[in-house]
């Protein structure tokens, strides 16, 4: 009878150990399935594709800042760090949000010198300020994000004046680092060349900088020389393609350059940039030019040439 108690007793506990352990085995499953989500893709599908209703730009829009970037930082962290997920929003949005004094003046972080230092390309501009830069994929505020809140004229921010020139023309100055003096080689006699001085019509930059077709043109914006537009000769400059001009920047000369006389019975000068008042009647050619040997030096141009400042250094010789 007593051993028959004992062996009901330990099959009681066998029965409360196996049922402990089925519990437990239970309770460990459902944790080791709980513990499996962090795994599984946190963001919707569409997460980074702007066209999507899951793009991640409407969440903050819906949110609006700072409680979407909050929400964000959750996991991702304050910029610069990577948090929890290994992973920041900072490699994709290296400037966003833009630090302290991004659109002010004379501190570290004005966007000028980060352009600058992005080689004056703003292809990552578009990532929030959209295609256009005024149609923003962020915020519903766009009026605020918008980069026509401040480049509101002449195309906005990749417009000719906003990088450099100023109200007369395009052409510096001021250059890219707001310098105006004449000494500069990015400065030099721009203007003596695009504005109306009197002798000869306005010279547009693609007399020297031939070939631009727009802000992003490899001739204008590079990675070769970031910051420097080449100087490539147009027409009125190579007497249409019968001369070779050359443009020495180390010296700052033009040279073999129809403009100041490589033409037939022309001086040939070869005119310093940085300087201006080289080109004088009588400078590119003598009055009369030396071709006029059977002429009396004191014979008026106007009996056999007309001139007009509109037609004058354009490449043809007008006559009576």
């Amino acid at each position: 009878m007593k051993i028959l108690q004992n062996l009901r007793l330990s099959s009681n506990r066998l029965s409360i150990t196996f049922g402990t352990m089925l519990i437990l085995s239970i309770v460990l499953a459902a944790c080791s399935e709980k513990a499996s989500e962090p795994t599984r893709a946190a963001h919707p599908t569409g997460w980074v594709d702007t066209s999507s209703a899951n793009f991640h730009g409407k969440f903050l829009a819906d949110r609006g800042s700072p409680e979407g970037l909050q929400a964000c930082q959750s996991c991702h962290g304050e910029p610069g760090s990577v948090n929890a997920t290994g992973v920041s929003c900072f490699s994709c949005h290296a400037q966003f949000p833009h630090p302290v004094g991004w659109s002010g003046s004379g501190t570290a972080n004005l966007h000028q010198t980060y352009i600058q230092q992005k080689g004056w390309r703003m292809d990552e501009c578009k990532t929030c300020h959209g295609a256009d830069f005024r149609t923003a994929k962020t915020f519903q505020d766009t009026s605020s994000i918008s980069c026509f809140s401040c480049h509101a004229g002449n195309s906005g921010p990749i417009g000719c004046k906003t990088c450099h020139g100023g109200a007369a023309s395009s052409a510096p100055p001021a250059d890219l680092l707001g310098g105006t003096s004449t000494d500069l080689i990015t400065v030099g006699a721009h203007t003596a060349h695009v504005l109306d001085e009197g002798t000869f019509a306005k010279i547009s930059c693609a007399n020297c900088h031939a070939g631009f077709s727009g802000y992003a043109n490899p001739a204008h914006i590079d990675t070769t020389t970031p910051g420097r537009a080449e100087v490539v000769f147009g027409v009125i400059a190579t007497d249409s393609g019968r001369i070779s001009p050359v443009w020495d920047r180390n010296a700052g000369t033009c040279s073999s350059i129809y403009c100041h006389g490589s033409f037939g019975g022309g001086n040939g000068v070869v005119p310093q940039w940085i300087r201006t008042g080289q080109a004088e009647c009588g400078s590119c050619h003598n009055l009369p030019p030396t071709t006029h040997t059977s002429l009396p030096q004191q014979q008026a141009c106007s009996i056999c040439h007309v001139f007009e400042q509109a037609t004058h250094v354009d490449g043809v010789v007008n006559m009576r």
